[in-house]
């Protein structure tokens, strides 16, 4: 996905998309190509510390597991590994269901 704003620059470029007596043509697209860089920075960042926050500790007398939702928000579960009877893992959001 970063590759893509230099690819399409360079096609448009070469179709004569963007001419040179159009210069907000240009304004805006070096706009667009920042915006587009800012959500894609942002996507890895909120992956990142999404990934990096959730912890599962497996011990050999329990299991612990802590999932941070939001900047406050937490939860927080613990057992013993006597206890567990089924495992089962959902995952929700727009991509599993895309």
């Amino acid at each position: 996905m970063a590759i893509l704003p230099p690819i399409l620059a360079v096609v448009l470029t070469n179709t004569h998309f963007c001419p040179p007596q159009f210069p907000v043509l240009s304004r805006f697209m070096i706009v667009f190509v920042l915006f587009y860089y800012l959500i894609i920075f942002s996507y890895i960042f909120l992956s990142f510390l999404t990934w990096f926050y959730n912890f599962l500790s497996l011990l050999l007398i329990e299991l612990s597991d802590i999932d941070y939702s939001d900047v406050v928000i937490h939860d927080m579960a613990e057992t013993k590994l006597s206890h567990i009877e089924d495992v089962r893992y959902t995952q929700s959001g727009f991509v599993p269901h895309f």
